[in-house]
């Protein structure tokens, strides 16, 4: 009997023991989840780099091969074609094969916006013998193309729809204001609207300008 009592004592403080074991686990937190970090260092572009034309069809001789880290990728060159000479005021749309656009790069990574300028010389002829006399080129911008993955919506540039009349100065096209236009930007320019305008009074020939384009670190004001 005694034997039977100690065996009976035991096992219920075995019981009791267990039922406490159990209350102090339950009142534990629960274990944090572990973290770790992911580090990346960006750093500026390659100052020796080339960024190769967003678009595949682009003329070799539309490509500068300029070298980063803020680049001219692309300066097309426009072709009015053949046309008869106009008695008054005559208007020449662009007649390249493909779409004319100018590429830029922006791989300072400093948000620190650019300017991108054109400018153009008189139309002459080769021998400089004759000159067209109140010829303006004028240059739309149509659309924009990008590598940036979230689209022209972010962060793009800025072209002139309505266009933009060249002369000897240089003159704002694109524009990327502080905190945009960083990546590669393509500004197309519309071959409907843009122009070359030819007042009447002019001689026949073959008559060619060249247009200088430049980058400017500080954007125009918007």
């Amino acid at each position: 009997m005694k034997f039977v009592k100690i065996t009976t004592v035991v096992t219920l403080s075995a019981i009791a023991l267990m039922g406490a074991a159990q209350v102090t686990f339950a009142e534990d937190a629960p274990a944090k989840n572990p973290t770790s970090k992911g580090i990346v260092t960006l750093t500026t572009g390659d100052a020796n780099a080339v960024t190769p034309p967003i678009d595949k069809d682009t003329p070799k001789e539309d490509i500068t091969n300029q070298p980063g880290p803020l680049s001219i990728d692309v300066a097309p060159n426009f072709d009015f074609g053949t046309d008869k000479i106009g008695v008054g005021t005559t208007e020449y749309p662009i007649k390249n094969t493909n779409n004319p656009y100018v590429q830029v790069t922006d791989s300072r990574g400093t948000g620190a916006g650019w300017d991108l300028k054109a400018k153009i010389t008189e139309f002459e002829t080769a021998d400089k013998s004759n000159k067209l006399t109140g010829a303006t080129l004028t240059l739309a911008s149509k659309e924009l193309q990008t590598t940036n993955p979230q689209g022209v919506a972010f962060r793009a540039p800025v072209g002139y729809v309505d266009g933009v009349t060249l002369n000897d100065s240089p003159q704002s096209l694109l524009f990327a204001a502080e905190g945009n236009g960083l990546g590669t930007w393509a500004n197309y320019f519309d071959k409907g609207t843009s122009k070359l305008t030819i007042p009447g009074g002019n001689f026949i020939g073959e008559y060619s300008a060249t247009l200088e384009w430049s980058l400017t670190t500080t954007p125009k004001a918007e």
